[in-house]
């Protein structure tokens, strides 16, 4: 089981180091984000949408008289932070000498630029603005497949250190109510927020590997969903926004048709198919609010585990699962046990999603799937090579319903694989043919080979179905066991080994009936056998050394059942027309009740016995109706 769990967690961070995982993790984590997002709130931030219609209207790009207009308008409703998120690379006249008029007068506008790197030199804001402070960069960091996950709020090209657009109306609402962005004493290369810490990402944040962690990123929590209200620019200088709607608010204007393709792609689009995306105005407007919501509502980002806590957690659940896999050994109990492992390890993922927290739910998944299934491979294959030790063992031969009868129950009579010696009540079957010594002399070994085969399969066949234990094969000679190896508890068990006995006895002449009529065709001698059956107390126990180990019943019941072949042999004697004859001893025959047809003997003196033996002579079995 630890080696199960230990190989999984192995797996599995491998996996997560080579960045493999990554793209589940952050499923799982936009399926999170649309689990938790609570719904629309109170507004901060508002919206201000350039249409289609608003295009054909006032053209495209928007002249500097249009957004003279534009801004003297929010400045008139009272807007707290105005973000203008409209790139122009130069003035577009008429009303250039308005618009800058307009920009100087209204200290709350914010004009988007973009960052300039290496060879790039971005976007410039009108150059009213420059040196005011109040530019911001509309830069995002779209993760792979496009979808943006993160914010930026400060980028550093190696010169200076640059604003994001939201992150600079975010802090000049927020300068309005006497909080402005602070190093947090505890942590000087974190950013505090009124009570709030922002901590940066980092290479390895979360279900993120290798992540670059340029500038100062942090989670977007689209606590409040992924939209904002908005209202369209021709209703705006037409007097038509509904009454108070940009009092004290920021208001972010940017482009929302479709024809300016200004879009991103959000985890909360996800959920309605791969063609919708947001409008970047409409994403620099949420990630504004959220900046607000951390420093006024005390909104805590989502944390992350420490490496060496999210490995612990990790494996943990390997563990666990390996735990699984390692006890039960039903297939489907195990298949139910683990898909309920899963459905707790999304539940609790999501639990504390709503606490605050990103745990590595996927790696924690599959480390519960791989430790589970490797340790219930291992136990299988060591389970196969227990039970194929242990049927080598027991028998030459053991049917199916016995071996899985054995498997079923080894934890009471195995240890290691092996039969522990066991006291137990059997009854024991034993075969000879008459004259074999003589007959092995007459045939050439081939002949023989064949004829003793097909006797030998057709008797194990039998023996087989009368739910016996083939012991052993000596030469021409078969043990069979009945009541074994599975010790019996009652009376009613042992009696109905021994009545299994003595039918297999019945069914063994049966056999060799026919087996001779097929040997008689081939020109091949006839076999005649004797059987002895007997019942009594004996020790079963696996004997021999390590290497040539076999299971065997020890006592003198079996001695009896052995000698009482010579006296069924006896029996054939004087018999010459019968092929096979059973005798039985009394601890056999008290067992069977009025089942059987039995001639008594009477006490037979038997090799390597000092008292004489109390035998029967097995006729039949009675017929139904014929009595118990």
């Amino acid at each position: 089981m630890l080696a199960a769990g230990f190989v999984a967690l192995t797996a599995v961070a491998a996996l997560r180091h080579e960045g493999l995982l990554q793209p589940l993790e952050l499923s799982a984590y936009d399926a999170l984000l649309r689990a938790r997002a609570e719904g629309p709130a109170e507004p901060r931030v508002v919206e201000v949408g350039v249409t289609e219609d608003d295009i054909a209207r006032f053209g495209w790009p928007l002249s500097d008289a249009i957004l003279a207009r534009l801004i003297a308008a929010l400045g008139a409703a009272k807007a707290r932070a105005i973000g203008i998120d409209i790139y122009r690379p130069y003035p577009l006249p008429p009303g250039s000498a308005e618009l800058d008029a307009a920009l100087r007068a209204t200290p709350s506008v914010i004009w988007t630029t973009r960052f300039g790197d290496g060879s790039w030199t971005g976007i410039p804001a009108p150059a009213a603005l420059e040196g005011t402070g109040r530019m911001g960069f509309s830069d995002m960091v779209p993760d792979e497949g496009g979808i943006v996950r993160r914010g930026l709020l400060y980028l550093d090209d190696g010169k200076t250190v640059e604003t994001g657009f939201a992150a600079r109306l975010a802090f000049f609402y927020l300068a309005g109510r006497g909080i402005v962005p602070r190093a947090d004493p505890a942590d000087r290369e974190s950013l505090r927020l009124g009570a709030v810490t922002l901590h940066p990402l980092g290479p390895d944040a979360g279900g993120y590997v290798g992540l670059d962690a340029r500038g100062y990123q942090i989670l977007l929590e689209f606590r409040r969903g992924g939209g904002l209200r908005s209202v369209s620019l021709g209703d705006l200088l037409d007097g038509r926004a509904p009454a108070g709607f940009f009092d004290g608010r920021i208001v972010v204007v940017g482009v929302t048709s479709d024809s300016v393709k200004d879009f991103v792609a959000t985890p909360l689009d996800l959920e309605f198919g791969a063609d919708r995306a947001s409008f970047g105005v409409t994403l620099h407007g949420v990630m504004a609010e959220q900046l607000l919501a951390h420093a006024l509502d005390g909104l805590v980002p989502t944390a992350m585990l420490p490496g060496a806590a999210e490995l612990a957690l990790i494996l943990l659940w390997a563990f666990a699962g390996a735990a699984l896999g390692a006890f039960l050994r039903a297939p489907l109990l195990l298949l139910a046990a683990a898909a309920a492992g899963l459905v707790a390890t999304a539940a609790g993922a999501y639990a504390a999603f709503l606490g605050g927290w990103w745990l590595p739910a996927v790696p924690a998944a599959l480390a519960w799937i791989g430790g589970a299934g490797l340790a219930s491979l291992l136990v299988r294959r060591e389970e196969r090579a227990q039970r194929s030790a242990l049927m080598r063992l027991l028998s030459i031969h053991v049917s199916g319903p016995i071996a899985q009868e054995v498997w079923r129950r080894r934890d009471e009579f195995t240890a290691g694989g092996r039969p522990l010696p066991t006291r137990l009540t059997a009854t024991l079957l034993f075969s000879d043919i008459v004259g074999f010594t003589g007959i092995a002399e007459r045939l050439e070994p081939d002949a023989l080979s064949r004829w003793l085969s097909l006797y030998m399969a057709a008797m194990t066949e039998r023996i087989d179905a009368a739910g016996g234990v083939v012991e052993k094969f000596a030469g021409d000679g078969i043990t069979a066991m009945f009541g074994v190896p599975v010790p019996r508890k009652t009376e009613t068990e042992i009696a109905a080994d021994a009545q299994a006995a003595v039918r297999c006895a019945l069914a063994l002449a049966e056999a060799l009936a026919a087996l001779n009529a097929d040997y008689r065709a081939a020109g091949l001698p006839e076999i005649r056998m004797g059987v002895g059956i007997g019942t009594g107390e004996l020790v079963a126990a696996s004997v021999g050394s390590a290497d040539r180990l076999q299971y065997a019943v020890i006592g003198d019941p079996a001695n009896t059942a052995a000698r009482l072949v010579d006296v069924a042999k006896e029996a054939l004697a004087v018999d010459a027309a019968t092929a096979c004859r059973t005798v039985l001893g009394d601890a056999t025959r008290r067992l069977l009740g009025r089942r059987f047809r039995l001639e008594p003997l009477g006490e037979v003196r038997v090799k390597g016995k000092t008292q004489p033996v109390a035998c029967h002579l097995l006729l039949g079995e009675e017929r139904a109706g014929g009595g118990l």
